[in-house]
């Protein structure tokens, strides 16, 4: 079966070359979120896999039309660029109201503006999600260490206006950006954030 994405055209392609093909796209591909696809290269390289990077122009009964005016015929075509991008799927109270989660700002990927005793461990934009999960949990369980050694029962931090900077920019983030948590405080480089923002700093939480 023949079948294609708006990125990815999954036919054989005789000659054995690299397979990518197409106009260069709005942004630069190494700075977005990479899936890493285990023999991908290989099959770019033997033609089992051809890439096309374009706009759709219309479907036709057996093929998609490209803005170029290439047709690449399938049977199916599978859209991923329906993501509705939902960082929070349930309501959050303080002291019985409402907190609107809106463009909140999102500090060390761990807690959330105006939020007290809530961590909640967000991945990175360029890598799989749950790579910062183990060193986010560690920090949150030093943070809680803190608060019984010194006698605490809460942890917060302020919220803020934070201007809105993602660290990638498909469609899929840039249509909610009115809208998606404002991160601050990292890097969003796992291995540097591991060694410098996921540091415990007490001065940087307010305790009570």
């Amino acid at each position: 079966m023949r079948s294609s994405s708006a990125f990815a055209d999954f036919r054989a392609s005789p000659g054995g070359s690299s397979g990518i093909t197409g106009s260069s796209p709005r942004y630069n591909p190494w700075e977005q979120r990479v899936a890493v696809a285990i023999g991908l290269k290989e099959k770019l390289r033997t033609g089992e896999i051809a890439i096309r990077t374009g706009e759709i122009d219309r479907f036709t009964q057996s093929a998609i039309v490209l803005g170029s005016g290439e047709s690449i015929e399938c049977d199916a075509c599978i859209l991923a660029t329906g993501l509705n991008l939902r960082f929070f799927n349930f309501d959050i109270c303080v002291a019985g109201a409402r907190v609107g989660v809106e463009r909140i700002n999102f500090y060390k990927g761990l807690m959330v503006g105006g939020i007290p005793n809530y961590f909640h461990p967000m991945g990175t934009w360029h890598t799989a999600w749950t790579q910062r999960s183990e060193p986010l949990t560690r920090f949150a369980i030093r943070i809680m260490a803190h608060m019984k050694a010194q006698g605490f029962g809460t942890v917060s931090v302020e919220r803020r206006e934070i201007d809105s900077a993602p660290g990638i920019t498909p469609n899929y983030v840039m249509r909610r950006l009115s809208i998606v948590p404002r991160l601050h405080g990292t890097w969003n480089l796992p291995s540097i954030d591991n060694l410098f923002a996921n540091r415990f700093d007490p001065g940087s939480f307010n305790f009570s």
